[in-house]
């Protein structure tokens, strides 16, 4: 919607900012992991460097290029992979040689029915020594306006609700534990470097 102008205030994921030439970003917050995310994992049953095929998770644009990154540029396999830019129908049937990059809730469901899980937070910084940003708070100039009724809104939030959010989850101590532990939510200066360095490698060819 706010690329189409029709939002005005928008927490978008950080691989489409670039392309929002008419919004800015405009809090101290965003969805960040500073170690493990435990929600944006690549999945298999066969060794990193023997995989030669991934699926991608299309829920996120900025996950899916990131896993792209990494094969490339750390685990140095990028040359071997097909990319197929859907999930199978059952994750559990992949076969040997390939992988699925999984996002959001399903991790935890899926992580421990496979042999190896691959944090892509957790590998990103071990390999830049920066911190990753999943999404930030952008605003159109008529959003700039609300930036300070935002950024209060946001504080009270990430102090006083999370206990109430993940209470309504399934597994509440884990969502718990997640929503404090794993996620972030200071947009601090190393962030801004990470995003920067992010957006650089996103103009490599994979």
């Amino acid at each position: 919607m706010i690329q189409d102008n029709q939002a005005d205030i928008a927490l978008v994921p950080i691989a489409v900012i670039p392309s929002l030439k008419h919004c800015k970003i405009i809090t101290d917050f965003c969805i960040s992991a500073e170690n493990e995310v435990r929600t944006v994992e690549l999945l298999s049953n066969t060794p990193l460097q023997s995989i030669s095929k991934i699926y991608l998770d299309a829920h996120s644009r900025t996950s899916a290029q990131l896993v792209q990154i990494l094969a490339r540029e750390k685990w140095n396999i990028n040359k071997n992979i097909i990319w197929i830019d859907s999930l199978p129908l059952n994750p559990l049937n992949i076969t040997t040689g390939e992988a699925i990059l999984c996002i959001g809730d399903k991790v935890f469901d899926l992580e421990d029915k496979f042999k190896y899980n691959i944090d892509l937070a957790k590998e990103w910084i071990e390999h830049t020594g920066l911190p990753f940003v999943f999404a930030a708070w952008v605003a159109t100039e008529k959003g700039e306006a609300l930036k300070d009724e935002l950024s209060e809104a946001l504080e009270f939030g990430t102090k006083h609700t999370i206990d109430a959010i993940a209470k309504h989850k399934p597994t509440a101590p884990q969502a718990l534990t997640y929503l404090t532990h794993n996620i972030k939510y200071n947009l601090n200066e190393s962030k801004v470097q990470a995003m920067r360095l992010f957006w650089e490698k996103q103009k490599i060819p994979g």
